[in-house]
């Protein structure tokens, strides 16, 4: 009996400890669970590099960049380091986001934050 209790709270714990664990991020694409997630190299894209696809986000760019607009063309779309429309409860932190070298048509933004509340940016001096 000793040995099953033992087991259940083992496996409990592993449970808890993998729905607390923070994500990592490589590369560009979209958060589409709520979590915390955590830059661990600079990411870069040729258009919109990040986008926010659920509430309760954290992101941590843990001093690393994000370069974003990277493919220089004429009459493209819009190019955005990071970009969320209408999810809430999100917090940035510890990010360095820089426009590469696009040029012509479009329009670029590090970040595009729309319709959100109870969110937060965190940035550092």
């Amino acid at each position: 009996m000793k040995k099953i209790l033992v087991l259940a709270i083992a496996i409990f714990l592993l449970i808890v400890n993998q729905a607390n664990a923070d994500t990592n991020v490589s590369a560009c694409g979209t958060l589409s669970s709520a979590g915390t997630y955590v830059l661990n190299q600079s990411i870069s894209s040729a258009n919109t590099c990040i986008t926010i696809g659920s509430d309760n986000i954290t992101l941590d760019g843990a001093g690393y960049t994000i370069n974003y607009s990277q493919t220089p063309t004429v009459f493209a779309s819009s190019g955005f380091g990071i970009y969320s429309d209408g999810y809430n409860n999100l917090t940035l932190k510890n990010l360095i986001i820089v426009e590469g070298n696009r040029s012509g048509g479009g329009y670029n933004f590090g970040m595009s934050l729309r319709q959100m509340i109870n969110s937060k940016i965190i940035t550092t001096a």
